[in-house]
């Protein structure tokens, strides 16, 4: 019987929380192009021109890729601390 409770309430807690992880990754993933064009804006504002340009070319390639690895290493610690309900 304690075996048959322990599998139900893992059963019911993952049930909950599936629901507040898609959420969780949806406003992840809705941030990003948000926080992909404001990292351009501060650029442009606080650097000098030269300056401006070599790093906004560098964020135009990898931002977008860096800020995906950022997600993904979120909903990994996300994960983690679910797990470990003991």
């Amino acid at each position: 019987m304690v075996k048959a409770a322990e599998l139900f309430s893992k059963s019911i807690f993952w049930l909950e929380n599936i629901v507040l992880i898609l959420i969780q990754l949806l406003q992840e993933l809705l941030l990003v192009p948000y926080i992909y064009f404001r990292h351009i804006f501060n650029i442009v504002k606080v650097a000098k021109i030269w300056n401006a340009i070599m790093l906004i070319s560098i964020w135009l390639v990898i931002g977008l890729f860096y800020l995906l690895f950022l997600v993904v290493k979120d909903m990994y610690f996300y994960m983690k601390i679910l797990c470990d309900y003991k």
